[in-house]
C-alpha cells in the first residue's frame, strides 16, 4: 500500500519498484493481497506499506484548538503485524539507500517469525498427541471396565 501526496508519488512507486527488483534479486517477492502489500520472505508473508510521514499542525478554530495533519516530505516503510513493529523513515539518508539493509532485517524478520510458528505447531502437535494418548488410556479403561462389569454379570447368571 502506498499512502503519499502527489508530488511524492512517482518517487514511491520508483522506490517500491526498487524494492520489489531488490527483494527478486535476493530470492524473495513481493505480492498484494487485499489492497495490502506483503513481503514473501522464507514462506512468510511481512505486511509492508509505503507512506509519507505528516506533522500535527495545532489551530484555533474558533474559541477551541484543533489540529490537522500535513505531510513533511518524507518517505517511510512501515513492517506491520496487527500494528507497525518496525519502521523505516528518509533521514540524512534516504530509503533508497537503505534498502538493502531493509531486505536483511525483514530477512532476519521472517526467520525469527517462520521459527515461532514451527515451536508453535510443534507444540500444538505435542498436545494434539498427548490429548489422543489420553483418550486412548481412558477408552481402554473403560473397555476393561465395561469387560469386567459384563463377566460379572456373566458370573451372576451361572451362579443362579
Amino acid at each position: 500500500m502506498i499512502d503519499v501526496s502527489t508530488p511524492l508519488i512517482p518517487r514511491a512507486l520508483r522506490l517500491m519498484e526498487q524494492f520489489v527488483n531488490m527483494m527478486n534479486a535476493c530470492g524473495h517477492s513481493v505480492i498484494g493481497k487485499a489492497g495490502k502489500s506483503f513481503a514473501v520472505i522464507y514462506g512468510e508473508e511481512l505486511q509492508l506499506s509505503i507512506a509519507e510521514k505528516s506533522n500535527r499542525i495545532n489551530y484555533q478554530d474558533g474559541k477551541w484548538v484543533s489540529s490537522r495533519l500535513e505531510y513533511n516530505g518524507k518517505l517511510c516503510l512501515k513492517y506491520y503485524d496487527l500494528y507497525p513493529r518496525r519502521e523505516w523513515t528518509d533521514s540524512s539518508i534516504l530509503l533508497e539507500d537503505k534498502l538493502l539493509d531493509i531486505v536483511a532485517k525483514l530477512e532476519v524478520i521472517a526467520h525469527n517469525e517462520k521459527v515461532e510458528r514451527e515451536e508453535i505447531d510443534i507444540g500444538l502437535h505435542i498436545t494434539f498427541w498427548n490429548k489422543k494418548r489420553k483418550i486412548y488410556k481412558l477408552l481402554k479403561k473403560r473397555d476393561r471396565l465395561n469387560l469386567n462389569t459384563h463377566l460379572n454379570f456373566q458370573e451372576g447368571f451361572r451362579n443362579q
